[in-house]
C-alpha cells in the first residue's frame, strides 16, 4: 500500500513539474508575408493556383531563421476580387498589416497598380506569373519569378524551327496587347532563323480576330492556302481549344504552338483522339529532376487530402505551373528574410536581389531589373492517346537569351 501511495505521489509531482515547464515555454515569434491574389471574380482560378502553391510551400518550410532566431511564417491573404479597385484597396490594407514582403498579384496591370502603393510604405513584392516587361521596368520594388514574354516567344520560335517549320502563320486576339506582343517577338525570331514567309514576298503573316468570332474557318484557309507548317497562336485557352478542335475537324497538316497558358487539361482534352501536333511552353515539368518530382508528389498528396483544395485547384489534382512558380516565389521570400537578418521590409526587399534558387521550376537568380534569369523553358506536347500534356524537351535559346 505504501508503495502504491508513493507511486501516486511521484506521478502527481511529475505532472506538476510538466505543467510548470509548459508555463515557462517561450512563445515563438512570427514573421508576416503578404499574399495578394484574385480569389474571387473573373480571375479567381488563376489566383487560387498561385495561392495553393504558396500555402503548400508554407507546409514544407514553416519558419525562417532570422538573426539566429526562429520565426514562424504567417501568411496574410487579401482578395483583390479580380478588379483594379479591389487591388488598390487590398494593397493598402496589406501596408497596414506589418508584412515584410508581398507575394503576387496575378495580372501585370494589377501589379503595376499595387507597386506604387507598396513603394510608398517601403514594401517590395515578388510577382509569380506577371510577365509584362513594365512590371519590373517601371517598379523598382517588384521582382518576378516567371520569364518575360519576349524570352518565351523567342524560344517558341526556336522550337518551331527546330521541329522543322519553315513557314509560320500567327494569330492573335485583337483586343489583347499580350497576344500582339507575343506574335511580334515570335515573328522577329523566326525570321532571324531564316523562316520562310507566307505572304506575297517576305513578311510573316500576322492576323487578328475579334472576341465575338464564331469560327476560325477563314484563318485556317489562309494558313493552309499559304502552305504554313506551323500556326503560332498565344490566345486564351477557351479560344485555343476551339481552334484545335476546328483544326482536327479540317484535318490540317501544320502543327500548333501555344504559350504557357495552354499548358492545361482543356488544351490536352481538345487535342485528344486526333493526329495533330499541339505543343506549348511550360515553366514546370515534374520530370526535370528528383526535386521537381518530389514536389509534384507532395503537392498532389496535399491537394487530395482536402476536398476544398481540389475545388480551388479547378476540380482535379493536376498541377498548374502557376502553383509551382508560387512555390518557388515563397522559397525566395524565405531566403531573402534569412539573408536580410531582419523583418524590416526595406532590408528584406533589397535582399531578394541577391537570392539564387535551385527551384522546382528550374535554377534562377535575378537581374538588375528584378527579372528571373532563366536558361530555358520546358516544352510540353498534347498526347492524343492519354489526353494529357506530356513533357517533351527543355528548349534552350539558339541565339542566346
Amino acid at each position: 500500500m505504501k508503495r502504491k501511495i508513493a507511486w501516486i505521489l511521484t506521478l502527481l509531482l511529475l505532472g506538476t513539474l510538466l505543467v510548470g515547464c509548459g508555463e515557462e515555454e517561450v512563445e515563438l515569434k512570427t514573421v508576416r508575408l503578404g499574399l495578394l491574389e484574385p480569389l474571387s471574380g473573373e480571375y479567381a482560378q488563376q489566383g487560387n493556383w498561385e495561392r495553393l502553391g504558396v500555402e503548400y510551400a508554407r507546409t514544407v518550410r514553416q519558419d525562417a531563421i532570422i538573426a539566429g532566431e526562429r520565426r514562424v511564417v504567417e501568411l496574410v491573404e487579401k482578395d483583390t476580387e479580380s478588379s483594379i479597385t479591389g487591388t488598390v484597396k487590398m494593397a493598402r490594407e496589406l501596408c497596414e498589416e506589418d508584412v515584410s514582403l508581398v507575394l503576387g498579384t496575378y495580372g501585370s496591370t494589377e501589379c503595376n497598380v499595387a507597386a506604387p502603393i507598396f513603394l510608398e510604405k517601403g514594401l517590395s513584392a515578388i510577382g509569380i506569373t506577371c510577365d509584362f516587361p513594365t512590371v519590373t521596368l517601371n517598379n523598382p520594388n517588384y521582382y518576378r519569378v516567371c520569364y518575360l514574354d519576349s524570352f518565351q516567344a523567342k524560344l517558341l520560335a526556336d522550337y518551331a524551327y527546330e521541329y522543322g517549320a519553315r513557314v509560320a502563320y500567327c494569330l492573335a486576339q485583337s483586343d489583347r496587347e499580350y497576344d500582339r506582343n507575343m506574335c511580334d517577338y515570335f515573328l522577329t525570331e523566326f525570321q532571324a532563323l531564316g523562316g520562310t514567309v507566307i505572304t506575297t514576298v517576305t513578311t510573316i503573316l500576322y492576323n487578328t480576330y475579334t472576341t465575338n468570332l464564331n469560327n476560325f474557318a477563314d484563318y485556317l484557309y489562309g494558313a493552309v492556302n499559304n502552305k504554313a507548317d506551323v500556326l503560332f497562336s498565344p490566345i486564351p485557352v477557351k479560344k485555343g481549344a476551339q481552334l484545335i478542335g476546328e483544326c482536327r475537324a479540317s484535318q490540317v497538316r501544320f502543327f500548333l504552338v501555344g504559350d504557357d497558358s495552354w499548358d492545361t487539361a482543356a488544351i490536352a482534352d481538345a487535342s485528344a483522339g486526333g493526329y495533330i501536333h499541339v505543343a506549348c511552353a511550360s515553366v514546370f515539368s515534374e520530370k526535370r529532376n528528383d526535386e521537381s518530382a518530389a514536389f509534384a508528389r507532395g503537392f498532389r498528396d496535399w491537394l487530395e487530402s482536402d476536398p476544398r483544395r481540389i475545388e480551388a485547384n479547378g476540380g482535379s489534382s493536376d498541377i498548374n505551373p502557376a502553383s509551382a512558380l508560387a512555390y518557388d516565389a515563397y522559397m525566395v521570400a524565405i531566403d531573402a528574410l534569412e539573408a536580410a537578418g531582419t523583418t524590416d521590409s526595406t532590408a528584406v526587399g533589397a535582399a531578394v536581389a541577391g537570392v539564387s534558387l535551385n527551384g522546382v521550376t528550374g535554377d534562377f537568380s535575378f537581374d538588375l531589373n528584378g527579372d528571373a534569369i532563366r536558361s530555358g523553358l520546358f516544352m510540353n506536347a498534347a498526347d492524343s492517346i492519354s489526353g494529357k500534356m506530356e513533357y517533351e524537351k527543355l528548349q534552350m535559346p539558339r541565339f542566346g537569351g
